[in-house]
C-alpha cells in the first residue's frame, strides 16, 4: 500500500484555519457584526462635513481642548467619536435688528439696522472658547446698539425729522470706522474676532407727536 504523501505547509495551515472557523464561527459572526454595528452607530461623530464657506473648530476631549491655532477648512473630517467639531459661518453676514434709543431731548425713537459682518478665520478658535456660536446675540447686537445709543444721544427728534436717516448713518459710520476692533482682541494673533464692514440704517421711526407737529 502507497505511503499518503504528507500535507504541504499550506495545506495544514488552511486546515488549522478551517478547523478554528468551524469551532468559533459563531463567535466570529457575532464580532463581525458588533464591529459593523458600532462604526455605524459611532460615524455620525467620527465623520464631520464642513460645508462651503464654513470653518470647523476642534475640541478635544483628553487633550488642550479647543484648538486656537488651526481650524477645519471645507470637506469632510474624519474625527475620534469622543471629540467635537463646532461649525462657523465665514461669508459675509447680515443681520436686521431694531435698537431703541433715547435722542437728546428725552423722546424714545426706533431705528432699525442691518449689520454686514465676517468671521475672522484666524481667530474663530478664540471666538469660540471666549464668546461660543452665540456671539450674535452676545457680542455683535450689544456693541452696535450701544453704539447707536451714544450716538443718538447727542441728536434731537427735530433734526432727525428734518434730515432722515441719512444724519444717523453718517454718525454710525464715523463710530464704525473709530471702533473697528470692539469685537475683542484675538489674543495677539489679530485685531478682532469680527470684522464689521458696514452697518446700514433702514429706517428711523419718530413718536407720532414729532411726526404730527
Amino acid at each position: 500500500m502507497a505511503e499518503q504523501p504528507k500535507p504541504s505547509l499550506y495545506q495544514r495551515f488552511k486546515a488549522r484555519i478551517n478547523a478554528t472557523y468551524r469551532r468559533h464561527h459563531t463567535s466570529l459572526l457575532m464580532g463581525v457584526l458588533l464591529f459593523t454595528f458600532m462604526f455605524i452607530f459611532l460615524s455620525r461623530q467620527m465623520f464631520v462635513t464642513v460645508p462651503a464657506g464654513h470653518g470647523g473648530v476642534m475640541w478635544w476631549r483628553f487633550f488642550e481642548g479647543t484648538v486656537t491655532n488651526w481650524h477645519f477648512h471645507e470637506g469632510t473630517k474624519m474625527i475620534p467619536p469622543w471629540d467635537e467639531v463646532t461649525l462657523y459661518d465665514l461669508r459675509l453676514q447680515s443681520v436686521p435688528f431694531d435698537v431703541l434709543a433715547l435722542v437728546s431731548d428725552g423722546l424714545v425713537i426706533t431705528v432699525e439696522v442691518a449689520v454686514q459682518f465676517r468671521v475672522e478665520p484666524s481667530t474663530i478658535g478664540f471666538l469660540h472658547q471666549d464668546v461660543g456660536p452665540d456671539y450674535l446675540q452676545t457680542l455683535i447686537i450689544p456693541q452696535i446698539s450701544s453704539q447707536i445709543r451714544n450716538t443718538v444721544a447727542s441728536v434731537s427728534a427735530e433734526a432727525f425729522y428734518s434730515q432722515g436717516r441719512d444724519l444717523l448713518q453718517e454718525a454710525i459710520e464715523k463710530a464704525s470706522e473709530d471702533s473697528l476692533g470692539l469685537f475683542g482682541d484675538g489674543h495677539g494673533n489679530d485685531p478682532s474676532y469680527i470684522k464689521l464692514e458696514q452697518v446700514l440704517i433702514r429706517r428711523v421711526d419718530l413718536p407720532d407727536d414729532v411726526r404730527t407737529a
